[in-house]
């Protein structure tokens, strides 16, 4: 799975790719999430604006994104898209975890700073 770092205008995000192992354990909380019943407001603005998974998602889903911000997992698929609830952010948390080694220290000190607002 390849995760991006959304938070750069104008230039590349960073990326970063999942173990196998992690990969197992995104797809495991990411379905221990419960789904949401009212749509959550929209993400705008500059900075940082989430975390996205791409690649090497469940195709029997016809997943093709799934963004992580604040508390909300959006699903884009070839059907409706889906919300979840990440409470405490959890899910954010830890793909920021496993990006730290790709990202470099001061990135990473920032992201977690945005997220604990």
């Amino acid at each position: 799975m390849k995760i991006e770092l959304d938070i750069f205008s104008g230039r590349e995000n960073p990326t970063w790719n999942l173990s196998p192992r992690e990969a197992d354990v995104f797809v495991e909380k990411f379905r221990s999430l419960p789904k949401m019943r009212s749509e959550p407001p929209r993400w705008n603005g500059l900075g940082y604006r989430g975390i996205i998974v791409r690649d090497g998602l469940n195709d029997d889903e016809d997943i093709s994104e799934i963004k992580v911000y604040n508390e909300v997992v959006r699903v884009i698929s070839d059907k409706e898209p889906s919300n979840y609830l990440d409470a405490g952010r959890a899910l954010e948390l830890w793909l920021m975890k496993t990006g730290k080694r790709h990202i470099g220290d001061q990135l990473y000190e920032s992201v977690l700073a945005e997220i604990a607002k």
